[in-house]
């Protein structure tokens, strides 16, 4: 169980590095992953499990990043991302939903007190529908 935890840890701590793009941009990858390996022998994290957790980690793919470095939601401001993708359609498609299922949504917002709601079948698959088309 130990080293279930100790390999969880280590593809954690590579992951949240993995998203700081600051330290793609300053030393190679393989730079980055030697220090990523002290780093983690310094927490504690033992050779044997760094090995088993970074055996397949590879260098990223350089048209992936850049396409995550380009995505929309982080290079324009959060006004300009709203107006180009909320449309008067999409507003009077959510506000007809809203009155579609303003039964479910009231039943859901005053039902129990208890963290679980009770939502019949009927409901979901009708709002999957409604939600796909």
């Amino acid at each position: 169980m130990n080293i279930i935890r100790s390999v969880f840890s280590s593809a954690c701590l590579v992951f949240s590095l993995l998203a700081v793009p600051a330290l793609a941009q300053e030393q190679s990858f393989e730079e980055w992953l030697l220090d990523l390996r002290a780093e983690a022998m310094n927490l504690g994290i033992s050779a044997a499990t760094l090995d088993a957790a970074l055996a397949s980690v590879e260098a990223p793919i350089p048209r992936v990043l850049e396409l995550d470095r380009s995505q929309p939601e982080f290079v324009q401001t959060f006004s300009g991302y709203m107006r180009n993708r909320l449309s008067d359609a999409r507003i009077a498609r959510g506000q007809k939903l809203l009155e579609d299922y303003a039964d479910l949504f009231s039943r859901m917002e005053n039902g129990p007190t208890s963290d679980r709601v009770a939502v019949d079948e009927g409901d979901v698959s009708a709002a999957n529908t409604a939600h796909a088309v």
